[in-house]
C-alpha cells in the first residue's frame, strides 16, 4: 500500500486501509456493514469461511458494496449458489484444484476402477469431493466411488479412517485435506503400508510442500496446490 501511494495511488487517489477481523458469520456481517456504512469503504477485500462468504455476499448485493474475495467460496460442488452477482467477485473457483486433480487422475491413472474419498468435514471438503467426482466421471464414466470419509476439523488421529480405507481396498484415494492435516495423515498411513497398492490424489497439500518429506510421502502421488492466495 505504501508503495502504491508513493506512486500516486489509484487514479491519483491515495489508499486508506481499514482492518476488521473475520469471526462468526453474524459478527462478520456487522463489521462488513460498519465498513460499508460508517467507514464508507469503496471496496472490501477478504473472507475465508464459506459460511461467512455466503452471508457477506448477500449484504454486499443489498448495499451495492464492492466485495472482492480470493476465498470464501459461494459454490457448492459445481453449482454456483450466486449465479448473477453484481457487486460480489471471486478471484478463482475454490474447487478448481479438485477439477484439476480429476483431470490428472484420468490422465495418469486411466485404469483405476474404484476411488475412496477422505475430506475435511466442512464445506470446502464436501464441495471438492462433489467437484472431483463430477469431473472424474466425465473422463472415466466407469469409475466407482466406494467410500466417503469425513474427519472432523482438528482430527489428529486418522487410524480409524486408515483402517476403513484399507478394508475398502480402493485403487485410488482422493483427499482435500490441507495444511498440517496432510503430513499427519501421510505419516500415519505410510507407517501401516496404506499406499503400497493404492494410488493417491491430494488436491490441496501442495500448500505445505516444504514440509512433505520423501520418507513419509508416497511416490507417484498427484499433489495439488490451491492458488487462491497468489
Amino acid at each position: 500500500m505504501d508503495d502504491c501511494n508513493a506512486a500516486g495511488g489509484i487514479l491519483g487517489r491515495k489508499i486508506e486501509l481499514h482492518l476488521e477481523e473475520e469471526t462468526s458469520a453474524k459478527e462478520t456481517v456487522e463489521r462488513f456493514k460498519k465498513l460499508t456504512l460508517q467507514t464508507k469503504c469503496d471496496a472490501i477485500m477478504g473472507i475465508i469461511s464459506t459460511g461467512n462468504g455466503l452471508a457477506v455476499a448477500a449484504v454486499a448485493e443489498d448495499f451495492g458494496q464492492l466485495w472482492l474475495s480470493w476465498d470464501g467460496t459461494t459454490q457448492k460442488g459445481v453449482a454456483e449458489t450466486m449465479p448473477s452477482p453484481k457487486f460480489s467477485f471471486k478471484s478463482a473457483n475454490n474447487e478448481s484444484e479438485a477439477v484439476g486433480g480429476a483431470m490428472l487422475t484420468a490422465k495418469h491413472f486411466p485404469d483405476i476402477k474404484t476411488v475412496a474419498g477422505l475430506q475435511p468435514d466442512y464445506s470446502y471438503g464436501r464441495n471438492c469431493w462433489e467437484a472431483y467426482k463430477t469431473a472424474l466421471k466425465h473422463y472415466n464414466p466407469k469409475v466407482e466411488f466406494v467410500l466417503d470419509l469425513w474427519p472432523k476439523l482438528g482430527t489428529t488421529d486418522f487410524s480409524s479412517h486408515i483402517a476403513a480405507i484399507k478394508k475398502a481396498k480402493p485403487d485410488l484415494l482422493m483427499s482435500s485435506l490441507w495444511s498440517g492435516d496432510g503430513p499427519v495423515f501421510f505419516k500415519q498411513g505410510m507407517a501401516v503400508g496404506l499406499f503400497k497398492e493404492m494410488k493417491a490424489c491430494f488436491v490441496s497439500n501442495g500448500l505445505v510442500h516444504e514440509s512433505l518429506k520423501k520418507d513419509f510421502v508416497p511416490e507417484g502421488i498427484i499433489l495439488g496446490y490451491n492458488s487462491l492466495y497468489f
